[in-house]
């Protein structure tokens, strides 16, 4: 096991310690001892927290490269494909091809770099076109500088204040600290 490994398993290891933790000392205060109402309060936790932590992690993740890594335009030489099902709202099964790009670059030391694009598509790539990128050295995939990841991103900033304040609130209720939940009761009628 590399050494990215063990830190990945470490701290999704400690995620979940936190979040039974957590889980635990509101099961305390509502003083509910069901095994049905813990692991629903458990499954809460983790999906608000778990949103909170990958939409920050990504935000950070695409501001960083946007503002560390190179700008390079890119040629799109070849692309890979996938389905994904999904059932249409007349409860019909349906497939969705989504598109991998596969770019191409040329870096300031006159290497070739051939990475997928971070982006995948619905629409067919059209070989040879020219694409605007970002990328950072040793990064596994090139980040393309165009309006939809900037909306991306920022649809992942607002999931992460929302989902912040959540799990700041829930951690304030657990450690019952009631007195801060009622300065900012405010917000319930903007909610």
């Amino acid at each position: 096991m590399s050494s990215d490994n063990k830190i990945n398993s470490t701290i999704v290891i400690l995620f979940l310690l936190f979040v039974i933790y957590i889980t635990k000392k509101i099961a305390v205060k509502l003083n509910d001892k069901g095994c049905i109402s813990n692991t629903f309060t458990f499954l809460i936790v983790l999906a608000v927290f778990s949103i909170f932590l990958s939409g920050t992690i990504i935000c950070i993740k695409n501001l960083y490269g946007y503002s560390v890594g190179k700008k390079y335009t890119a040629s799109l030489v070849s692309y890979s494909s996938y389905e994904k099902e999904y059932t249409d709202s007349e409860k019909r099964r349906r497939k969705q091809t989504f598109y991998i790009p596969t770019l191409k670059i040329i870096d300031k030391n006159h290497n070739v770099i051939q990475l997928e694009s971070a982006t995948h598509r619905s629409s067919v790539p059209v070989i040879g076109s020219k694409v605007d990128v970002v990328y950072m050295e040793n990064d596994s995939a090139f980040l393309e500088n165009n309006g939809s990841t900037y909306f991306l991103t920022f649809i992942g900033f607002i999931f992460s204040v929302i989902f912040g304040f959540l799990s700041y609130i829930i951690i304030l209720y657990a450690f019952n600290m009631s007195h801060l939940l009622y300065k900012i009761s405010f917000l319930r009628r903007f909610l």
